[in-house]
């Protein structure tokens, strides 16, 4: 969605089918994952200061779907359940990813 901002995090949307509250049968996204994660509730990227972020950061962070921090360095952290479980997964340096859940 921002794809002409090449000095900001690269940003798309990919819209999801979910189940239906009515209980009609329709395929939803799978939900059972190998560490019993069930629901998406942080995302937050960080990355060096540029100047002002695009009006697409801007709608992203607004909408609570994601924030953005300014750091010396880009790392993503993605947090799964509030991090119920209490663990994580730190991938750097192979990969600025921390994952908590």
């Amino acid at each position: 969605m921002n794809s002409e901002a090449a000095d900001e995090p690269f940003l798309f949307y990919i819209p999801v089918v979910r189940k239906p509250d009515d209980g009609a049968a329709r395929q939803a996204e799978p939900t059972d994952h190998l560490i019993g994660v069930r629901h998406l509730t942080g995302l937050e990227i960080r990355h060096p200061a540029h100047g002002r972020h695009s009006s697409v950061m801007q709608a992203f962070e607004e909408s609570g779907i994601v924030s953005f921090k300014v750091a010396p360095d880009f790392l993503m952290r993605i947090v799964f359940d509030n991090g119920a479980e209490g663990r994580s997964l730190d991938v750097r340096p192979e990969i600025p990813l921390i994952i908590s859940w």
